[in-house]
């Protein structure tokens, strides 16, 4: 069952504007109660990626004469890839919502942020449910039910994670893809899209296995993911820029 969002009042800030709080502070403590932020957005879009992890754990064991199992382990991770600058991105997002910077660490031949948050993990769990992994996540209601620009902040993390820009020779067509094992998912992420004004298709990328592609393939779709979603991650944004030079589209520099 989906978990239901009610936002909680502001104690000392009932008065205040959101942007008055922020306009105080870049970060603030209130601003982990102001509901689903464009920031926080972006890192619950990144957690739906094939490779996040989002968990509490039991910790074991004794500390200088504490007990630690009667403490939690929160993780929040994000699978970066090879672009380390992306997690810096995630740095900010986390300092801008909750006060703290994560760190971003080399995980075998990838890198991946990290951050045990206990703020950030139950905030976030109002979107992405701990029990979730590669194979559970959704969109959840609370986030359909946001504004457009929190859903492209969803959609632009989501696409950070498991997206890419794609040139077809064959079609001479360019396209935003993601790919992903969760059909659920994928087609939850179809629905949030659509929300905003998108005609994305979801199809099976291999005939033998269970792994879907989320298309983003019509030319004014695709002009206007760079100008409004975009990615985060530099590589991917210049090179959805060169294709769309390449087939003579317009978009704004």
């Amino acid at each position: 069952m989906e978990k239901q969002f009610q936002a909680t009042p502001l104690e000392g800030n009932r008065k205040k504007t959101i942007p008055q709080i922020r306009k105080a502070s870049k970060w603030h403590p209130a601003l982990s109660l102001l509901g689903l932020t464009p920031e926080k957005a972006e890192l619950v879009g990144a957690l739906m990626g094939d490779k996040g992890t989002f968990k509490q754990q039991q910790r074991h064991g004794f500390y200088h004469g504490y007990d630690l199992s009667r403490y939690t382990r929160c993780t929040i991770s994000i699978c970066l890839g090879k672009d380390k600058t992306w997690g810096e991105h995630m740095g900010r997002l986390m300092m801008d919502s909750y006060g703290t910077h994560g760190s971003t660490y080399l995980d075998g031949n990838e890198w991946r942020f990290w951050s045990s948050s206990t703020i950030a993990f139950h905030d976030l769990s109002q979107y992405y449910d701990p029990s979730w992994n590669c194979h559970l996540w959704r969109v959840t209601r609370p986030i359909l039910e946001a504004p457009p620009v929190v859903k492209e902040r969803v959609a632009r993390g989501y696409f950070d994670a498991d997206g890419y820009p794609n040139f077809s020779k064959a079609r001479n067509q360019v396209s935003v893809k993601a790919t992903s094992v969760n059909k659920q998912g994928v087609d939850s992420m179809k629905q949030l899209l659509v929300t905003i004004g998108y005609r994305p298709g979801v199809y099976r990328r291999y005939n033998d296995m269970d792994v879907w592609e989320l298309c983003i393939g019509r030319a004014d779709d695709v002009i206007r993911f760079y100008n409004r979603i975009g990615f985060s991650i530099k590589r991917k944004q210049q090179k959805l820029r060169r294709f769309l030079l390449k087939k003579g589209l317009k978009f704004n520099a």
